[in-house]
């Protein structure tokens, strides 16, 4: 059987207020490894990820699972890094379908 892949997807623009993505990450593979299938799990991440990222990500990772690291809009879109990863750029909800 192949492993379960999981695509983990952070964003943390300079500009916006702090994600603790380093503990995330690591409390997400810690969760992982004392799960029984923790050998039959693949972890893929995107550091840093912004919109023009997602569709080769996806792609190329065959995921299984999409785990998002990065701040909500409130109207049910992302916050991803913009070219340059200064500042946010919104992924608007019916952009995510």
């Amino acid at each position: 059987m192949s492993p379960i892949r999981l695509l983990l997807i952070q964003a943390n623009p300079r500009r916006g207020a702090p994600l603790d993505l380093d503990v995330e990450q690591r409390n997400l593979q810690e969760a992982i490894q004392a799960s029984r299938r923790a050998v039959e799990m693949a972890v893929h991440v995107l550091p840093a990820g912004r919109i023009a990222d997602l569709p080769v990500y996806l792609r190329r990772c065959e995921q299984h699972i999409v785990h998002l690291g990065c701040h909500g809009d409130g109207e049910g879109g992302l916050h991803l890094n913009a070219p340059g990863d200064q500042r946010g750029e919104a992924l608007g909800a019916d952009e995510l379908a």
